[in-house]
């Protein structure tokens, strides 16, 4: 059975523009943090910035002026009841600081922005900035210490650009395809 890879968080840092219209360049900051589990689903959203302008008769219905960031929620558990020694807990809590960081401001420059962050799984890249966290703490150790949480992780994409690494399946399948007979 072959193991699958593990989700990663890191953090991104995107260089200035060499050019007005070219685009940012986006470079890794620091170690890749490896989650603990897997999620076991993404919910990837894109909604239109719709106007619903024209109440009265004979106006117009609607207009689409244009596309809203993309958004992507998961989950990630964190489990540490079978860690540490005999009377001795790990508090769960020390795992998902690490995700936590990723909505506070870098450690270097402690007003600035919370960093962009690229999720990457798989084929699914994934580059944006955390807009919400929540933890759930839901079981603990007899003297209080909690041992298992569930990280709910909403990312709001800041390129309106949903990735996919360069190599996969489907584009193998194309490469060696035959073409359509005319």
């Amino acid at each position: 059975m072959t193991d699958f890879a593990l989700a990663t968080l890191q953090r991104l840092r995107y260089a200035k523009r060499p050019a007005k219209d070219t685009p940012a360049t986006v470079r890794t900051e620091g170690p890749a943090l490896s989650v603990q589990f897997n999620p076991a689903s993404l919910k990837i959203s894109r909604k239109n910035n719709v106007d619903r302008g024209g109440v009265g008769a004979g106006g117009p219905k609607r207009t689409q002026p244009g596309t809203e960031s993309a958004t992507l929620s998961f989950d990630l558990e964190f489990d540490t009841a079978e860690q540490g020694s005999t009377g001795q807990h790990v508090d769960v809590r020390s795992w998902t600081a690490l995700v936590r960081q990723f909505v506070e401001p870098p450690p270097d420059n402690p007003k600035g922005p919370a960093p962009a962050v690229r999720f990457a799984w798989g084929t699914i890249v994934f580059d944006g900035i955390i807009e919400d966290i929540t933890e759930d703490l839901d079981y603990f150790a007899p003297d209080g210490t909690p041992l298992r949480a569930k990280v709910s992780v909403k990312l709001t994409e800041q390129n309106y650009r949903y990735e996919m690494l360069q190599q996969t399946p489907a584009t193998l399948d194309a490469a060696v395809a035959t073409s359509a007979a005319k």
